[in-house]
């Protein structure tokens, strides 16, 4: 059983609800994108119920919550970068969606963008636009920098976590085992140490670092995870090493693995 500190808890939790947020927003994104083309078949003109009756592009507003989830998920710094990169695409695509509509509906839809956010109810995106970039005249350069600051302000912010999440890496070397263990979660060396000790009384184990050592390998990197992380597939190749991994296939399996937050053992 893995450790229950409020480090640990707080990591495993991010996890969660990393996935959770993914998956409402790819819902929620199907949910709009369904309102849409029904309206388009029926050929009823602007849609303005619903998700549309308080923000102009739930769609892509659902899809960064989407990706916000992924990130939180699975970070990286190419998922980061592609994010933020994301955004501005999104209110880019946006905007020329809007001239498509007015010209197409005119003042009717005009009337509609007037009293309705075009993302967040409120507009808190424009506000801090025009408070940073409203000073520079053309559009195209004030977007073009607001890019470039959002881009070096997350990166930096995100070494910065990068950093600090691995000065706190709960990590062993055992010399004696030739073995170097990392925790995805935090834990103490102690626990750490009974972790490995039970895994090296499983033949099965035994076995594997034997056959391993006979064929020249030196040392080992062991990452120690919770038994229902979620990403084990990133640390090794079970088909490979002649371990099989458990697999769950029921419903109450997907459920837990798309919306862990609502699953006992998320």
């Amino acid at each position: 059983r893995m450790p229950s500190s409020p480090k640990a808890v707080f990591s495993i939790f991010v996890n969660s609800f990393g996935r959770t947020l993914f998956s409402l927003g790819i819902l929620a994104f199907l949910i709009g994108a369904f309102q849409v083309y029904s309206a388009k078949f029926r050929r009823k003109g602007v849609v303005t119920g619903i998700l549309y009756r308080w923000i102009r592009h739930p769609q892509y507003l659902f899809l960064a919550i989407a990706g916000l989830g992924l990130l939180l998920f699975w970070p990286r710094f190419f998922i980061l970068i592609l994010y933020v990169s994301m955004l501005f695409v999104y209110y880019l695509l946006a905007r020329y969606e809007e001239q498509r509509m007015l010209a197409k509906h005119g003042e009717s839809y005009r009337a509609y963008m007037e009293h309705t956010a075009m993302f967040l109810p409120g507009e808190p995106g424009a506000k801090i636009f025009r408070s940073l970039f409203g000073w520079i005249r053309s559009k195209k350069l004030a977007l073009g920098l607001a890019y470039v600051v959002s881009l070096v302000l997350f990166t930096a912010g995100a070494f910065g976590l990068h950093g600090y999440t691995i000065s706190k890496t709960s990590i062993i070397y055992l010399p004696e085992k030739k073995l170097t263990a990392v925790s995805v979660i935090p834990q103490t060396d102690e626990s750490m140490q009974s972790i490995i000790d039970i895994a090296f009384q499983d033949s099965a184990v035994s076995a594997a670092i034997e056959n391993l050592q006979q064929q020249g390998h030196k040392g080992f990197m062991v990452h120690i995870m919770p038994r229902q992380y979620m990403m084990q597939a990133l640390f090794a190749q079970p088909d490979m090493s002649g371990m099989r991994m458990r697999s769950r296939r029921s419903l109450g399996a997907v459920i837990g693995f798309i919306f862990p937050l609502l699953s006992r053992r998320g």
